[in-house]
């Protein structure tokens, strides 16, 4: 039997996009089955909520203990299955391009061995990027309180702090898109931590402009399906 040939060579952003259409396409059940578990989970959970606790004459939920205690495991569970989702979905996305056919089971077996990693290297991401739009609002804050000093030295340093913030903002950007892959480093390449947050940053170094390409692509889609689901 021979072995399958694949196209390696780079793709442009219409490229991927084609490819992930037909892709997806074709394995539409499958794709929904596996995205669709952490929202199994929340519909019926949110349903209950409202059922039990934002009824006419009841107390607010978030006054009893027991009700916030419950909200909080239930959005860690939550956050886990999302994480867990999406490296499933890679790993699906993954094996199909090589020419498997991967069950559901398949699909997320392995990505449940290295959930734990996934949720660090998201960690780290959230961490590092935090971190500097933390910085750069504060600055922006100092900005806007030496601004009403009104004087020359407070307008110079609100305009610093101000060109601070904003390069505060691009950075945090950059990172969040440098760690585009990070699911797929971790899912795919089984590198863990902060050598899966190393080596995304490195794959994305000249692809910046694809990434931001596709994700206003997958919003625009996102937003005309809740919209359509919505009417």
């Amino acid at each position: 039997m021979l072995s399958p040939t694949f196209d390696l060579q780079p793709m442009s952003t219409g490229d991927i996009l084609d490819r992930t259409v037909r892709l997806y396409r074709r394995h539409f059940l499958h794709t929904l089955a596996i995205v669709s578990l952490p929202y199994i989970l929340i519909v019926p959970f949110w349903a209950l909520i409202g059922s039990g606790f934002w009824g006419r004459g009841r107390p607010a939920p978030w006054r009893n203990p027991a009700v916030v205690a419950g909200l909080a495991f239930f959005v860690l569970a939550y956050l886990w299955l999302y994480f867990v989702s999406m490296g499933a979905l890679a790993r699906s996305v993954s094996e199909r391009f090589l020419g498997g056919t991967p069950t559901l089971w398949a699909a997320y077996a392995p990505v449940l061995r290295r959930s734990l990693s996934l949720i660090w290297a998201y960690f780290l991401t959230t961490l590092a990027g935090g971190l500097v739009l933390g910085a750069g609002g504060a600055a922006f804050g100092v900005a806007l309180f030496t601004a009403q000093l009104h004087t020359t030295v407070g307008y110079v340093i609100a305009a610093v702090l101000s060109i601070g913030a904003i390069v505060a903002v691009v950075i945090s950007t950059r990172i969040f898109f440098r760690s585009f892959l990070v699911t797929q480093v971790i899912v795919i390449e089984d590198v863990r931590g902060w050598a899966a947050f190393k080596r995304s940053w490195t794959l994305m170094r000249a692809c910046l402009r694809k990434a931001g390409m596709i994700l206003l692509f997958s919003i625009v889609v996102a937003f005309v399906i809740s919209f359509l689901f919505n009417v």
